[in-house]
């Protein structure tokens, strides 16, 4: 999986989504286990260790990644709305993975199109904290 620069979290939302979610979608088709322990498909107490590990690490990133993309937000409701992005996406890429074939384009343009709604909103909640 590709690591989003300085310069790609500043892409236009579009752009950074579909880059995050093809890069995930790629990631998780040639690295079979991905989906076991990001879409918290445990069966053991290691896996679910292993998958709370992943997540942590995951939020903290895209908590990273919003301190950049959104400077003005509070740092807590910032983690929050990480959190939130990593659960939703985790929750929507589970769909997309038991999808056929022939609906999986369909629904990881869905998720690409509630992705993008979300972080206009956050960008939303940015500039209305930098007006204050």
């Amino acid at each position: 999986m590709s690591k989003l620069s300085p310069d790609s979290i500043r892409l236009p939302t579009p752009a950074l989504v579909d880059q995050v979610m093809d890069a995930l979608a790629e990631f998780g088709a040639t690295h079979t286990g991905f989906h076991y322990i990001f879409l918290n498909s445990q069966t053991s107490p290691r896996l679910a260790a292993a998958a709370a590990e992943l997540d942590a690490e995951v939020i903290a990133r895209v908590d990273g990644g919003y301190a950049l993309r959104y400077p003005a937000l509070d740092p807590q409701r910032r983690k929050l709305y990480a959190a939130i992005t990593v659960m939703m996406i985790k929750a929507l890429l589970s769909l997309a993975a038991s999808s056929n074939g022939t609906t999986r384009p369909q629904v990881l343009a869905e998720v690409k199109a509630v992705l993008s709604n979300y972080l206009d909103l956050l960008g939303s909640y940015d500039a209305a904290a930098r007006s204050h």
